[in-house]
């Protein structure tokens, strides 16, 4: 039979032998080579010739069919419109007040206020040329492109690690109920529906005198409706998502982000063709970074990438509306690469660190040295995530529990090492992914205060912008031990860490296009104290598909992508 897992995604699509085949998001195991259908959550594969730019072998498999033939698309001349429109988040600024506008940056809806203070260019024609390329799949909650056979998805993972949003499951149990009557009498908007922004804009002018409380809930109320819902100022959004504005705790704590990404993609798969122009509802410009995000040479060419990256790619891109000739595109990438680069999201990183985590609490360990750990890719994300507000006020900065728990290692819960930074812990090892395209390997060396770094394609980057990148880690490491750390065990110092790029011995990815692969080894051999002997070029491909094997022996669930509908 054919063993097929779409979790087991690791980050670079490369050349294959039979053992397996692979795309951008996917690798197949192959056990037989006898001709096969499969299914793959809602994609159909049949045995057939490969789309140009993907591997052959003796067992060769194709994509779904497009959605529609090239060029033949019924959005190919229609309009592409939306309702996320920025300048009206901008309005809660001058229409609420500074104090609300600050609150709701620090929100769990922030990455909005940050996106509205930017210099940024919405660009509808990107976005229309992949939804006019989709592939056809059954599954509902994700969208398939292909650019001269070169696929790419969009899903909840992707989703969640653009916009950096809460997209967690929804708790099935939770029944919230809350008396929105005096706010709705207030706003005078009809108590049986949610709020229009029409409405909305009314009453930023009546709610002058009230207090921050109730101007905050007109805030959210605001963000719901133009980047949550993403509907039209005139209509409205379910009353079911206004209420909850009532309990600002678990306004906070609720996986907006999820729902952001149903209505999204509800608007998508079900595009009214009756019209010359279409709406895509939700928060559109996270399809607009999933363009430059999976293609690197379009995030190049028309991106325009931020000097200063703040690893939420919503954030990252300032766009441009230069015009895409996608024929001289492909042409030049082809000249250039070989072949139409793609790049992918970052979750199953952090899939082959819990793995890694959960060997290290085995009887008896891998590892000769009990003194380490294995740092999780969402505690990465969160401490760059935090390092802004950590950097523009260090001393009124407060870690938030969720670091402590990571820094005495009760989480994440299901690879716990139960391990203290410090205490028990001399090395913390991690991933860390650096200018939007590329994979290095940390050896966060808590005794002599300082990161070596690993870098199979070191000609990327220098050494200072190295160290910049790294800065986050540099300064907020030793704040988080000074914060947590007893002081008997360890003297308060927020001294920031050395960095040091490792040459010696160090293999290279000399065909670049497996940075994540050799990151990952080198990690793995530092934590079992062994050479780098074997990590080569030759052999990456078997290296490979080796650990897509381990992971999905080992931390399934892990690798997984998040969550069901």
């Amino acid at each position: 039979m054919i063993c097929c897992f779409d979790w087991l995604l690791i980050y670079c699509c490369r050349s294959y032998s039979p053992l397996a085949i692979v795309s951008p998001f996917i690798i197949i195991f192959v056990r037989t080579c006898k001709p096969q259908e499969l299914k793959l959550e809602g994609l159909s594969f049949s045995e057939h010739s490969i789309p140009s730019g993907m591997a052959s072998s003796s067992n060769v498999f194709k994509y779904p069919p497009r959605l529609y033939a090239e060029g033949k698309s019924p959005l190919q001349h229609r309009s592409m419109n939306h309702n996320c429109y920025l300048s009206k988040i901008g309005q809660i600024r001058e229409g609420l007040g500074i104090d609300v506008w600050d609150e709701l940056e620090k929100s769990s809806l922030g990455v909005f206020i940050k996106l509205a203070e930017l210099e940024y260019t919405w660009a509808a024609k990107k976005v229309h040329l992949f939804l006019t390329n989709q592939l056809k799949v059954d599954n509902f909650h994700e969208i398939w492109s292909m650019i001269d056979g070169r696929p790419i998805r969009f899903s909840l993972n992707e989703f969640a690690a653009i916009t950096g949003l809460n997209c967690d499951p929804f708790d099935p149990s939770e029944k919230f109920e809350a008396d929105h009557r005096e706010l709705w009498e207030a706003m005078k908007v009809p108590i049986s529906e949610g709020s229009k922004f029409n409405e909305l804009r009314t009453v930023m002018d009546l709610s002058k005198a009230w207090d921050l409380k109730e101007r905050m809930m007109v805030g959210r109320l605001c963000l719901l409706s133009v980047a949550i819902h993403g509907v039209h100022h005139g209509s409205r959004f379910p009353l079911s998502s206004a209420i909850r504005v009532l309990d600002p705790v678990s306004f906070e704590k609720y996986p907006w982000g999820r729902v952001a990404f149903e209505c999204l993609l509800k608007s998508v798969k079900t595009v009214d063709f009756n019209k010359d122009g279409y709406v895509i509802k939700g928060c559109v410009h996270a399809l607009l970074m999933w363009v430059y995000e999976s293609f690197p040479g379009l995030g190049e060419g028309y991106g325009l990438r931020r000097p200063i990256l703040t690893g939420i790619p919503l954030l990252d891109w300032q766009s441009t509306r230069k015009d895409i000739d996608l024929t001289e595109f492909i042409k030049n990438e082809k000249k250039l690469h070989g072949q139409v680069r793609v790049r992918h999201m970052q979750k199953h990183m952090g899939a082959a660190m819990a793995m890694f985590r959960k060997r290290l609490m085995r009887k008896p360990s891998a590892y000769p040295n009990q003194r380490i750990t294995f740092l999780d890719q969402d505690m990465m994300r969160e401490l760059a995530r935090d390092y802004e507000h950590f950097s523009g006020g260090r001393r009124s900065f407060k870690f938030r529990d969720y670091f402590e728990e990571h820094l005495n290692g009760t989480a994440p819960t299901e690879s716990a090492t139960y391990k203290k930074w410090f205490i028990d812990v001399d090395h913390l090892y991690a991933c860390l992914f650096i200018n939007g395209d590329h994979w290095v390997a940390l050896d966060i060396d808590l005794r002599v205060r300082r990161i070596n770094i690993y870098d199979s394609i070191p000609h990327l980057t220098t050494d200072p912008e190295m160290a910049k990148q790294c800065m986050f880690l540099r300064l907020m490491i030793p704040a988080m031990m000074s914060a947590f750390v007893p002081i008997n065990i360890r003297k308060k110092s927020n001294a920031m860490l050395d960095v040091k790029k490792i040459t010696k011995k160090v293999p290279l990815n000399k065909d670049p296009g497996d940075c994540a692969i050799y990151t990952l080894k080198y990690i793995e051999c530092l934590a079992l104290g062994k050479s780098f002997d074997g990590i080569c070029d030759e052999n990456i491909n078997a290296i490979r598909v080796k650990l897509a094997a381990e992971l999905f022996d080992e931390v399934r669930e892990a690798a997984k992508p998040s969550g069901k509908f």
